[in-house]
Order: structure tokens, then C-alpha cells, then sequence
């Protein structure tokens, strides 16, 4: 028998081996049909904006392969949100897929993200990928180079680095880089569309660069370049006239500039009256365009030594819309890098303030009395009269019913009080330009949901983010996270899940906007007000907003002017607060947050004005900005 036994245990054991080293070779033969590449545009993204990620999906499956990509992104050492792209079809071979990330909620960029792909008869997972490297900055400033040949590089290298902040940064006292610069290198065809362009700080069109580009493509720069973009056009050439017309277009949105023209050979030609003769020789001129800006370079820098003259300091203060010129940054400008946390809690306090309905807490007298009746019913009402009754045995009953009513009546009371209808407002801010064409809109949107229930908004050429107040700060603790469905920034959906009477604010931007309302004369102002020096000095703000308001015909709204000063008062009003910009350098004012996309900035230079008009219209309040330039920035 124990001989029969050891056999016995030896086949067993042989049976298994077979069976594993089957397995294993099944597993072998048959691997995953689906693999897929990661190349994000660049490791040191934009802080706080979307990114770009390049996806090559390698499929071994002779069939098509029909489900939906899902990709969880992570930053700070926790999972942000997920995305969802449904109804994609993957045939034999390698399909290509560049894919936009929302901008990030609870993190300055997406560190690491999950890819998985799901069909009906399974989810194939791809694995995790790094999407950015060392974060060693508060921001990351990006460049986005753009060329048609990429073999100079060493003034690739020059041009770029002419362009970094980081480089104007000469206190020793600074331990962590308050920013640092990132290039990113693309094809003409490759530049993304306007809202896509969100992701950069900065685009360089090098030599024939902007001549590849199509008739759409120049719609969308110049639109994302209007709306707050910076562009920097270096030797351009071989330009037809569309291209000049692109030029002009966005030249001409400052006053008295002169336009450009190219010569036989297509490059660009210098507009004489444009320039003073003290200035005729500067290897660079500098227009505004709506709330962007934009830098003509006709040389480019030789050597490192150039790097640090006079033109290249100014182009590098001027696209990363710095109000001042000063050749390096002192440390007083360095330390006013944080951002306004705090303006974010005051525009939900005017949306709460808005709300149809006020919710009020529950008074303390009826929380007393509830608790009151409670105890009296459960002790000495119980005693007594159970006892006279000779059932006190009954208390096994009466005690759960008694909790359970004293609870009913408690949450009918705080829903007298709180109610339970959903309740919606939204803030939005519109930017215009001065000649009357709707450059930006940022929608802030509030809901306070009378029960547990999702946020469901659906999006079209806009980018969307939960703003970091109230239910959102704690449901990402909580690991409830936003969902995107869909492809940003063209057609998708934002799921929020949304908790019970906690405020839930979300912004989305969107470029070149459709007017939604009446649309104010913004174009009558031509030249600044012949009083208005006078009247500023005699503190008569309000005959100039009476003033403005009959330009503009802004009967029934709420108008402010502002002249851009530094520093912003002490306790300024909401309105100042979005409008008179607090940070002198490459900060967002539109208006601004911790959970700030940091897409664009609305910045005032020296003989600038800013007219802001408000209203409230049943369930909205209504802003429009406009921002005036009385002065070149030559």
C-alpha cells in the first residue's frame, strides 16, 4: 500500500506539472492581441493645463476589435479622473490616436496614466505609462517650436532658449525654481486647433512654418492668439497673401499700427511707419491682438552672448505677458507666484448669493426641541407609560419606532429648511475686443443638488474642469472622480457625481464663443476719452462710467472702468478682483484659481483701460470685458 501510494502521489504530481506547463504554453502562443506605444508631446507639460498624449495601438487580431479606450490619470499620488472614448474600431496592424487629457483638478500635471480597452468580450489591459518627468518647478512653462525642417539645431536651441523666463532669474535666495521652461517640437501639420493650443505657454512659427499651414489652421491660431495666446513668428517666409492677411489681422487689433506687406521673394517686409527711426533696426516688433501678443523676429539670435540683449529680454517679458521690463525679476515679483486660492471661494459665494433659493440651516431651537421630545419619549414617557400599562416588555417595539419616527422628522425638517429641488446658476465672463468680436468665454457653473445624484454636462469645443471648492475638494479624497466621455475638447460629456446640499461649482472655456446675449457697442470707444486723464485725477469714476455706458449703450448693466495699478487694493470688491491683475508675471486673470487652467491671461500694459459690464439675469450673472490699448508696445 504505500508503495501504491508514492506511485499514486507521483502520478498526481506529474498530472499537474503537465498541466501548468499546457497553460503556459497556451499562454504563449496565444499573447494579448492588443498592445499599445505612449509618447506624450513633451515630459515637462504646461502646469495646470491639458496635455497631449501619442497612442500607436498595435492589434494582432484579424478581426476588428470594436469596444471603448479607458484611461485613468494620476497625479500627486492619487487618481484624478477618468476617460472614456467609446465606439472606436481597431483593425489588424497600427492605428494612431492623439488624444488631448483634460486639464487636471487636484494636481499640476498627470504624472502617470492607466490604459485599458474594453469590449464586449473582455477589457484588455495595456498597462501604466509616465506622462511626465520631474516636477521640480511651481510651473512649467512651455514652448511649442514649430518647423518644417529640424536639422539646425543649434538655433533651434538658441531661439527657444532666447524665449525662457527661467533664464531672467538671478536671486540666489531662491531655493525651488519658481518656473521652469520646456520646449516641444511638432510639424505644421501637426499644430493642434485653438483649444488644443490651451496646452502651451508660447508657439515659435520658424522661417517657412507659417507658410505651410492652412487656411484653418491660421483661423484657429489666431483665434487661441486673440483669446490671451503668445506668438512668435521668427524669419517668415515664403508667405502668401493669406499669410500676410493672418499678420495684419492680428496687428491691426491694436490701434495705429501699421500694416505689413511681403516682398517679391514672399518674405516679410517691415512696416516702415510702423516704428520710430530711433527703433527702425530692432531685430524684433511687438504688436498686441486682442488679449494676446505677438512677436516679429527678423533675425535670430547668433550666439549665447545675444541671448541677453536688450530685444530678446523685451520678447521674453512680452509673450509671457509681464507688465514690466525689467532685465532680470527681483525678488519681490518671484515671492508673488501663488496663486489666489481665495478668489475661487469668493466667486462661489456670488453664485450661492445667487441661487433662486436661499438654503438656511436648521434653526437651534427645533434641533433642541427634536432632541428633547426624543429623550422624553424614550425615558421617562416610556417608563410611565409602558409601566401603568403593565407592558414594559413592549419597549423592544416602541423604542425602534420611536427612533425611527424622531428620524423621519428630522429629515423632513432639513429638507423644509435646505429643500430638495435642484437649484443652478452660472456665472459667465465674456471677453471682447475692441472692435466688438467675442474673443473668450469662461462659463462657472454652480449646482446644489437637493439629493445624491450625478453633475452631467454636455460639452461641445470647450474645456471643462471641476472647480476645487466645496463637494470637489473632498470627493477626490473620498476617490469619487470626474469622468470624461468622449474626445476633448470636440464632443464630450463631464460626469461629476454630486453629493447632497454641498455646492459644486465647474468652469469650462471656450474660444470665439457664440453670442449667447445682447451684444454691447464695444466699438464705439475708438480713442480714449479726452477726459479721462482729468477725471481720473479728480476722482470722478463715476461721470466716466456714465460716460462709457452711453458709448456702448449699456443701459440696464453695471459698468466699471479700471486703469491697471499695482498694488491691488487691500480689500478689493469681487469685480475688481477679476479684473486689475494681482500677478505681474505669466499668471491667468480669467478670472483666476487653484484650479485655474492657466490657458490665458488678461493682462493691461501701461495706456491700457478695462470697461466691465454686469448684470443679473434670472438665473445668471451676466460679465462682459473689454480691454482698451491707447498705447504701442514698440
Amino acid at each position: 500500500m504505500g508503495g501504491n501510494g508514492r506511485r499514486g502521489f507521483r502520478r498526481t504530481l506529474g498530472l499537474v506539472g503537465v498541466f501548468f506547463v499546457a497553460l503556459f504554453a497556451s499562454a504563449r502562443a496565444n499573447p494579448s492581441p492588443l498592445s499599445v506605444e505612449v509618447t506624450p508631446l513633451t515630459l515637462r507639460p504646461r502646469t495646470y493645463a491639458p496635455a497631449y498624449l501619442d497612442l500607436k495601438l498595435h492589434s494582432q487580431s484579424r478581426a476588428p476589435l470594436e469596444g471603448t479606450l479607458e484611461m485613468e490619470m494620476s497625479g500627486g499620488g492619487q487618481v484624478i479622473c477618468r476617460s472614456q472614448i467609446p465606439d472606436l474600431t481597431l483593425l489588424f496592424g497600427t492605428s494612431s490616436q492623439r488624444i488631448l487629457l483634460p486639464p487636471p483638478v487636484n494636481a499640476r500635471v498627470f504624472e502617470e496614466v492607466h490604459l485599458k480597452f474594453s469590449t464586449r468580450t473582455g477589457v484588455h489591459d495595456l498597462g501604466r505609462f509616465p506622462t511626465a518627468g520631474e516636477i521640480p518647478a511651481a510651473r512649467q512653462y512651455l514652448i511649442g517650436i514649430c518647423r518644417t525642417d529640424f536639422s539646425a539645431a543649434e538655433s533651434q536651441t538658441l531661439l527657444w532658449r532666447a524665449l525662457r523666463p527661467d533664464r531672467l532669474f538671478r536671486d540666489d535666495a531662491i531655493r525651488v525654481a519658481p518656473l521652469v521652461t520646456g520646449p516641444a517640437w511638432f510639424l505644421p501639420e501637426d499644430l493642434p486647433p485653438s483649444l488644443g493650443l490651451c496646452a502651451f505657454d508660447v508657439i515659435v512659427l520658424e522661417g517657412p512654418a507659417l507658410a505651410a499651414l492652412s487656411e484653418k489652421q491660421l483661423t484657429d491660431l489666431a483665434i487661441w492668439v486673440e483669446a490671451g495666446g503668445s506668438l512668435c513668428l521668427a524669419l517668415p517666409r515664403d508667405l502668401k497673401g493669406e499669410h500676410i492677411a493672418f499678420i495684419n489681422r492680428l496687428a491691426a487689433s491694436q490701434p495705429g499700427s501699421a500694416s505689413f506687406d511681403r516682398a517679391p521673394d514672399g518674405t516679410l517686409v517691415r512696416p516702415i511707419g510702423a516704428v520710430s527711426s530711433s527703433r527702425a533696426t530692432s531685430p524684433i516688433l511687438f504688436r498686441r491682438a486682442g488679449l494676446g501678443r505677438v512677436a516679429v523676429a527678423f533675425t535670430l539670435p547668433a550666439s549665447e552672448g545675444e541671448l541677453m540683449t536688450d530685444s530678446w529680454i523685451k520678447a521674453t517679458h512680452f509673450l509671457a505677458h509681464s507688465n514690466s521690463w525689467a532685465r532680470v525679476l527681483t525678488a519681490e515679483e518671484i515671492a508673488r507666484w501663488p496663486f489666489d486660492s481665495s478668489l475661487l471661494g469668493a466667486m462661489q459665494g456670488e453664485l450661492v448669493k445667487a441661487l433662486p433659493y436661499t438654503a438656511r440651516m436648521i434653526p437651534l431651537p427645533v434641533i433642541v426641541t427634536i432632541l428633547g421630545v426624543f429623550v422624553l419619549l424614550i425615558g421617562p414617557g416610556e417608563w410611565l407609560i409602558l409601566g401603568r400599562l403593565h407592558r414594559r416588555r413592549w419597549t423592544w417595539a416602541t423604542f425602534p419606532a420611536i427612533a425611527a419616527g424622531c428620524t423621519f422628522w428630522t429629515v423632513r425638517t432639513a429638507e423644509h429648511y435646505l429643500g430638495i429641488a435642484d437649484q443652478r446658476v452660472s456665472m459667465i465672463v465674456t471677453d471682447y475686443s475692441s472692435q466688438g468680436r467675442a474673443l473668450r468665454e469662461n462659463r462657472f457653473d454652480l449646482w446644489f443638488a437637493g439629493r445624491n445624484q450625478d453633475a452631467v454636462s454636455e460639452k461641445r469645443q470647450a474645456l471643462a474642469v471641476p472647480c476645487l471648492v466645496g463637494f470637489s475638494a473632498r470627493s477626490i479624497e473620498r476617490g469619487i472622480m470626474s469622468v470624461y466621455q468622449g474626445r476633448v475638447p470636440t464632443h464630450y460629456t463631464l460626469r461629476e457625481p454630486l453629493s447632497q446640499w454641498t455646492p459644486y461649482v465647474q468652469r469650462s472655456l471656450s474660444l470665439a464663443p457664440a453670442a449667447t446675449g445682447p451684444r454691447l457697442r464695444w466699438e464705439a470707444i475708438k480713442v480714449a476719452p479726452p477726459e479721462f486723464e482729468n477725471r481720473q485725477k479728480s476722482n470722478e469714476d463715476l461721470s466716466l462710467a456714465e460716460f462709457v455706458t452711453e458709448k456702448i449703450e449699456a443701459q440696464g448693466w453695471t459698468i466699471h472702468v479700471f486703469k491697471p495699478r499695482f498694488p491691488v487694493p487691500e480689500r478689493p470688491s469681487f469685480t475688481e478682483r477679476i479684473s486689475i491683475s494681482a500677478q505681474p508675471w505669466v499668471i491667468a486673470r480669467s478670472p483666476s484659481g487653484e484650479t485655474d487652467l492657466l490657458d490665458l491671461t488678461l493682462d493691461h500694459g501701461g495706456g491700457d483701460m478695462l470697461v466691465v459690464a454686469e448684470r443679473h439675469v434670472s438665473q445668471e450673472i451676466q460679465i462682459q470685458r473689454c480691454v482698451y490699448h491707447f498705447s504701442s508696445d514698440e
